[in-house]
């Protein structure tokens, strides 16, 4: 049996409209909530601006260096946001690839996760569509298994391609 439910993985990875989440959320695998993490990284440049323009950092540094410091801390902390997302995103997907394997054997998660051209490029379009429907959790399976279906009939040549690629890469 699948450690996560299909429910809690599609949480994870989508909004409640059903489109892809910039920063995947742990909330639903009972870890922190992504509204909490993304709340935080807001918060960073007014920590900064409060450290650097206060009146002793201020008196000590001036107008010059202080502007100078914000601009330098803030470039290292968009490069540091942008880092972590990748990590933290990355660790979602590798703590929730067995239960996905489980509930689609064969249907790679970072391929349906991809933002590149995939066979899967409109998953989350279909999930949008079969979410208004408001369905119960082996309703739901059944529909993505024939949505996915569905998009690698529509893509066969890609999804062979692939296939050779995958097995030519076993054999070397």
């Amino acid at each position: 049996m699948a450690e996560y439910s299909l429910n809690t993985i599609l949480k994870s990875i989508t909004k409640s409209s059903g489109k892809k989440r910039l920063l995947y959320n742990f909330g639903p695998l009972g870890g922190l909530n992504s509204t909490i993490v993304t709340l935080l990284f807001f918060s960073i440049p007014f920590i900064e601006f409060a450290a650097l323009f206060n009146p002793y950092s201020f008196a000590y540094l001036g107008i010059a260096q202080s502007v100078i410091f914000y601009i330098i801390f803030a470039s290292m902390l968009m490069i540091l946001v942008t880092g972590l997302i990748f990590a933290m995103n990355s660790n979602l997907v590798r703590k929730i690839q067995p239960s996905w394997e489980e509930h689609f054997p064969g249907r790679d998660i970072h391929v349906v996760l991809s933002s590149g051209v995939t066979p899967y490029s409109k998953f989350f379009e279909y999930y949008s569509s079969i979410l208004k429907e408001d369905l119960d959790e082996v309703s739901l399976h059944k529909s993505l298994l024939l949505a996915l279906e569905k998009m690698e009939e529509e893509n066969k040549e890609l999804c062979e391609a692939m296939k050779i690629n995958r097995n030519l890469q076993e054999i070397h």
